[in-house]
């Protein structure tokens, strides 16, 4: 399963890309708003992550015959 990646250009964007296709993205003003837009990217790779554990395992159990 690939893993999407978060990515902070140290100027004002975050964003969430996969196999290089962007995601999502989150723009910011200072330092403070930096480290916000970074806890929700991860966020969002976290239930990505999360979804598509849950989706796979449904696809393992149709296969399978479950």
């Amino acid at each position: 399963m690939m893993r999407p990646k978060v990515y902070d250009n140290d100027r004002d964007e975050v964003t969430v890309k996969l196999d290089g296709q962007e995601l999502r993205g989150w723009s910011y003003a200072n330092d403070n708003e930096r480290r916000i837009k970074m806890l929700c990217a991860r966020e969002y790779v976290e239930g990505w992550c999360d979804a598509s554990e849950k989706i796979f395992s449904r696809f393992d159990a149709i296969i399978k015959g479950d």
